[in-house]
């Protein structure tokens, strides 16, 4: 089947939403499933792969606008050292798209390195955070069809 160059989405209409807030400040939004895997001998000596779980993990790019880390930092020092967050991610470009994406994700979890606050002088501040997302706590809401 040929497409329409107009037909590829701009990544320019995305929009991620965090606890039901708009993050005008988005920058980049990724979300990737990794394999988990383990080798499996076979007969002969060949060596086969099975796959036995998956991990999802999504990055929020952010420029700098509110503390959101210092928050994060907040219930860290209070004792809270799980903090979750729900996210709506919609992907629609309305020229020519042959429809939208969408996606709930409920209890997020924030993972990995938290930049508390960092710069260089005359740059435009960014913050990067990482989620750890449960498999079953992703809904799709909207798919572009492979027709």
């Amino acid at each position: 089947m040929e497409f329409k160059p107009d037909q590829v989405v701009n990544g320019s209409w995305g929009k991620v939403y965090m606890n039901g807030r708009d993050i005008a400040e988005l920058e980049s939004f990724t979300m990737k499933m990794t394999y988990q895997s383990k080798d499996i001998k076979l007969y002969g000596g060949e060596i086969g792969t099975k796959n036995t779980g998956v991990k999802i993990e999504a990055t929020l790019k952010l420029k700098k606008v509110y503390s959101t880390e210092l928050q994060i930092l907040k219930d860290v020092q209070s004792g809270k050292l799980n903090t979750y967050c729900n996210l709506n991610v919609q992907l629609d470009d309305p020229d020519g798209a042959l429809g939208a994406e969408a996606v709930a994700i409920k209890d997020a979890l924030f993972i990995g390195d938290i930049d508390l606050l960092s710069f260089t002088k005359d740059e435009l501040v960014e913050r990067e955070f990482k989620l750890a997302i449960l498999k079953s706590n992703i809904e799709e809401l909207e798919s572009i069809d492979d027709i």
